[in-house]
């Protein structure tokens, strides 16, 4: 499918990964778990009180210096960038197979704007 930039948000809405459109504010509940590299992992739970069929990772920055394993409450929305994809922004190789040219993706992240619980935590950035 293919729309224009200036439908968003008046007659095409973006539904993020937790299931709400992106910018809604929601409350997570899960728990913090590095995914190799990627420090900054928060795999959710629940949405607004309500349980996923499957915990969902999404970035949260600021939560690197969390212990793996951390629960917690955090209240913020999904936010995005949408970029256009090219080889080299990829892991693929110099010969890649099945390469079908370059694509645009939204990459999603969680912007917090609390943290609910557990108490006393936060942001590493002070926040």
């Amino acid at each position: 499918m293919v729309i224009g930039g200036s439908r968003i948000g008046n007659d095409v809405v973006v539904v993020g990964d937790l299931g709400v459109p992106v910018g809604q504010e929601i409350t997570i509940e899960g728990h913090k778990q590095a995914d190799g590299p990627l420090a900054d992992m928060f795999w959710v739970d629940t949405v607004d009180g309500k349980r996923l069929p499957g915990a969902r990772g999404v970035e949260v920055v600021g939560i690197g210096g969390w212990r793996d394993g951390t629960v917690a409450r955090l209240r913020g929305r999904e936010v995005g960038t949408l970029r256009y994809v090219q080889l080299g922004d990829t892991n693929v190789g110099p010969d890649p197979n099945g390469w079908k040219g370059a694509y645009q993706r939204l990459f999603l992240r969680f912007e917090v704007s609390e943290v609910i619980a557990p108490a006393g935590i936060t942001l590493d950035g002070g926040k």
